[in-house]
């Protein structure tokens, strides 16, 4: 059902990556190019686009079920179907955060272990077009209620690091 397995060559992190999670971005060089099929197609890259306030957007991965996140015996495990999730932006001042981050979240949605890496999606003109990678997040139980959960996602804006992108990939991959 259109699945590759193709190995790696190389990988490339930003060179000021931290552990705070500042510049969570990395490309993958792979040893030969994608087939393209009705199950695997490219997505683009943007640097114009951004999200518009409560826009709803689309969220990718490999990562835990939800409700096995909530549970309190809780273990990692992945899908072995990629899995997508709408998922609200979030006004940035409620963020806090720099501008090379969207905000994303709310009531028990949320991405989940196993998710960083993943696109964030938005749909312009017809076209799917990657506006974020999933980097870190933070969850706040509400109080009494053991099933719900208040989330808030960081994703690495894509537009942030187009000229990163263009000049690490020797501008096979522009914005």
């Amino acid at each position: 059902m259109g699945k590759q397995k193709i190995e790696a060559l190389q990988y490339f992190v930003h060179p000021k990556y931290n552990v705070a999670y500042d510049n969570d971005v990395a490309l993958i060089e792979l040893s030969e190019p994608l087939k393209f099929s009705e199950y695997i197609k490219p997505v683009c890259l943007d640097n114009t686009v951004d999200p518009y306030p409560n826009e709803i957007l689309t969220q990718c991965g490999m990562g835990s079920d939800f409700k096995q996140f909530l549970k309190e015996e809780y273990s990692h495990f992945s899908h072995d179907i990629l899995q997508d999730a709408p998922i609200q932006h979030i006004n940035s001042s409620i963020c806090q955060r720099d501008k090379s981050r969207i905000c994303l979240g709310g009531v028990n949605h949320s991405s989940l272990p196993g998710d960083s890496g993943g696109p964030l999606m938005a749909i312009r003109d017809n076209q799917w077009i990657q506006i974020g990678i999933c980097s870190t997040g933070s969850e706040k139980k509400f109080e009494d209620e053991s099933i719900s959960g208040h989330f808030l996602d960081y994703y690495m804006r894509v537009s942030y690091y187009c000229e990163w992108i263009k000049e690490t990939t020797n501008n096979e991959v522009i914005c």
